[in-house]
């Protein structure tokens, strides 16, 4: 069972007469912020904290019980949320990487150089990127997004740990939201930006991990393919096998997540 929130869990647990053990009655079973800064060093010690925070009495829900299953979960939001833990997707590409990373700016070239950023032959940029025109170009007509002008490319672009992106996802996690916890009030269609705090980052995350059985996939094993099968899930085109891979080795080789016992 994977809740999106601690209102969602406390209302399930109301309605069956039950009880969850409450944070730290297992303090084994624990993700601190000192592990998490193991893996961004370089990000916000608030924004771990606030992460260790959620994730507190949560493991289990969030089928992030096991040190395979977080080396596995962290590996891949590493590398989808960058060195400094970002939660909404940057979209500030250079004119050339707009044509080689989207198809739109591949097939229209003219548009890469009028809105990607420019940089001169010293790396001094002449021209920013319009990251909300770039997002509404990449992302238009795909994954549940209306075309360039509504404006869905931009406000369904990545958010959350896993970068959840497009209408279409944004609606499943809504979905989701609704039907664990019974309350319309959080709309993450009208406020997508919700998926840039800490509480619905992590939300989205697991509600995903969860629904595409990727939890089951990182108790398969700790090998390269492994990893690669999680990524073909998660971005399958993605260039970033080899840097997914890269981040779960570390993480696995230094033992970040051993100490985690959901067991005892």
């Amino acid at each position: 069972m994977c809740f999106l929130d601690q209102a969602a869990k406390d209302a399930w647990a109301a309605e069956r007469g039950c009880m969850f053990a409450e944070p730290g009655d297992n303090d084994a079973c624990t993700v601190t912020a000192g592990m998490l800064a193991e893996v961004w060093p370089n990000a916000d010690a608030d924004l771990l904290q606030a992460f260790a925070d959620q994730l507190d009495g949560n493991l289990v829900e969030y089928n992030l019980d096991t040190p395979e299953r977080l080396s596995h979960f962290f590996a891949q939001v590493r590398e989808e949320t960058g060195p400094r833990l970002r939660l909404r997707e940057n979209m500030n590409y250079t004119a050339a990487a707009l044509k080689a990373t989207f198809s739109y700016f591949a097939r229209n070239p003219d548009e890469a150089d009028r809105y990607g950023r420019l940089q001169d032959a010293n790396g001094n940029v002449t021209q920013a990127a319009d990251q909300e025109a770039i997002a509404n170009r990449a992302y238009a007509d795909r994954i549940g997004n209306g075309d360039i002008a509504s404006g869905d490319g931009w406000a369904f672009r990545g958010g959350g740990l896993l970068q959840t992106t497009g209408r279409d996802n944004y609606q499943s996690l809504q979905d989701a939201y609704e039907a664990s916890s019974g309350d319309d009030s959080i709309d993450f269609m009208e406020n997508p930006d919700l998926l840039g705090e800490p509480e619905y980052a992590l939300a989205s995350a697991a509600h995903y991990w969860t629904q595409n059985n990727l939890h089951l996939a990182a108790d398969a094993g700790t090998d390269g393919a492994h990893v690669d099968a999680i990524t073909r899930v998660i971005n399958r085109h993605t260039s970033s096998y080899g840097d997914r891979r890269d981040h779960f080795d570390a993480i696995w080789r230094d033992d970040v997540f051993a100490d985690v016992d959901c067991e005892t």
